[in-house]
């Protein structure tokens, strides 16, 4: 997998709470900023049934397959690992298909209606729904404080 990173960290540099510029540079962050991270996006994702864990490219890349690797990536690079949980079902596939649902005569003919990545089959609820979920918490951290 290739990586685009949004947040690398390099020891020696300025903070992640002092980075003010809208290009990807390396910052240091703390483990008080991963804690707030990664509380934010639990807050965002967990009434919809997923949860979200912090690792290390670098440890995730030794526990896997080189086809599996996120290739490109520094081996200290933080991200995030988004889980579904059981909740997930209940609490965002079934309400986006009843919505789909709501606004065509069918499931197909909701999907076609929109402009989807070419790797999702307009056939497959579950996909849509955690696709959906994650774009729409990505576009909430990509606004302006």
């Amino acid at each position: 997998m290739a990586c685009t990173p949004n947040v690398i960290v390099y020891p020696g540099q300025r903070p992640f709470a002092a980075s003010t510029s809208s290009k990807t540079e390396p910052v240091t962050i703390s483990v008080g900023d991963v804690d707030a991270i990664v509380d934010a996006f639990n807050s965002l994702f967990k009434p919809h049934g997923f949860q979200v864990h912090p690792f290390l490219v670098g440890w995730y890349n030794e526990l896997c397959s080189p086809r599996l690797q996120l290739s490109g990536c520094p081996p200290d690079q933080f991200d995030l690992c988004i889980i579904s949980t059981p909740e997930d079902f209940e609490r965002n596939v079934l309400p986006h298909i009843f919505e789909s649902l709501s606004s065509a005569p069918n499931l197909k003919a909701a999907y076609e209606q929109f402009d989807w990545p070419k790797q999702f089959s307009p056939q497959d609820p579950l996909d849509r729904s955690v696709y959906l979920r994650i774009t729409h918490t990505a576009r909430f951290f990509r606004q302006p404080q």
